[in-house]
């Protein structure tokens, strides 16, 4: 699938919808960097720029055992996602919309050359 200005629009359509967005700690940082405005140091293509506004303004939620603090508009979840999220989340944000979630493993050791 191409990231192209349709695909965009309709992201945006959903996250408007949306309460709050569920990240776990990887799409968070890669949203972030990609994304938020007050940070951003590339220049993007301008049909991208709606959807650039309206998931910087969005309430966010990351879940992450290895993060001690988020900002954009976020909240860190720690503990048990499947108690976390349920009980937490969603009685509050029962339209929250979720990215890929999946623990934190650790990165292969580098090869020696």
């Amino acid at each position: 699938m191409i990231a192209d200005e349709d695909l965009h629009r309709h992201a945006m359509e959903n996250i408007v919808q949306a309460d709050a967005l569920l990240f776990g700690r990887v799409t968070y940082e890669m949203m972030e960097a990609a994304w938020r405005l007050s940070t951003r140091t590339v220049a993007m293509p301008d049909w991208t720029e709606p959807f650039a506004r309206t998931i910087d303004a969005a309430k966010k939620y990351v879940v992450s055992s290895t993060l001690d603090r988020v900002g954009w508009n976020a909240e860190l979840i720690r503990g048990d996602l499947g108690q976390a999220v349920p009980s937490g989340l969603t009685e509050f944000h029962p339209t929250a919309i979720s990215g890929p979630i999946r623990p934190a493993t650790p990165a292969p050791p580098c090869a020696s050359t």
